[in-house]
């Protein structure tokens, strides 16, 4: 499953966002870090923070706008995802 964690539409170092995933123990995610705005362009990031939940066909299952996120959203996520 590839994530796209909170924050991750502003360019950021992976190391941070390598970080926010370790301390949610979501160790089989993947991170996309977005250096040159196209995965904010190609999902139409209007708010910041913006979090997408993707399967692994690449369809968007679950959207939450805002932040932080809680345990229930990142699971309620997660869950739609699969």
């Amino acid at each position: 499953m590839r994530a796209v964690p909170p924050g991750a539409a502003r360019p950021r170092s992976h190391r941070a966002q390598r970080s926010v995933i370790d301390q949610l123990g979501l160790d089989r995610l993947v991170p996309v870090l977005d250096t040159d705005g196209a995965t904010t362009r190609r999902f139409g990031v209007l708010s910041l923070p913006s979090t997408f939940f993707i399967d692994r066909d690449g369809l968007i299952r679950h959207v939450e706008l805002g932040g932080p996120l809680s345990d229930a959203q990142i699971r309620q996520g997660l869950a739609k995802a699969r």
